[in-house]
């Protein structure tokens, strides 16, 4: 992993390549009550809740901005299993993004563990990894 001297990074600044990043494509929560969690987001925010593909809203739910993209994904925790790891009930943070092949090199030429899916039904390729804080990644190549 690289260094995180102050040099280093005042270096990573002045020499960051164009962003395979778009944009923050949603937040994921995991919840032990999800018709609680549903019920705020709907009734307080008015969010539109849909079942994420192939799945059931009372296990996993996607809450709708305006635009009618998911942008919180809604788990269900079984009651009394603990919420999280060292993160709560926050489980991860999706950027959409671009380059799948080139940021999958280099992801591994780093030494980065991830993780790949592909979800066929809405034409989305997933690169799942944990940046050095701890904190999961789940990067979206839509149009895959």
């Amino acid at each position: 992993m690289p260094s995180t001297s102050p040099a280093f990074i005042e270096a990573a600044i002045r020499n960051t390549p164009p962003m395979p990043i778009l944009a923050i494509d949603h937040v994921n929560i995991r919840t032990p009550d999800m018709a609680g969690t549903i019920a705020f987001f709907r009734d307080m925010l008015e969010m539109e809740i849909t079942a994420a593909p192939g799945r059931q809203v009372e296990h996993n739910a996607w809450l709708l901005d305006q635009a009618g993209r998911a942008v919180i994904h809604l788990l269900r925790q079984k009651p009394g299993a603990p919420v999280g790891d060292d993160n709560g009930a926050f489980d991860h943070v999706a950027l959409e993004c671009s380059g799948y092949d080139a940021l999958l090199e280099r992801l591994g030429r780093n030494g980065y563990r991830v993780r790949t899916n592909e979800v066929a039904e809405i034409g989305l390729r997933q690169i799942f990894v944990h940046e050095p804080n701890g904190v999961l990644l789940e990067l979206n190549f839509r149009g895959a």
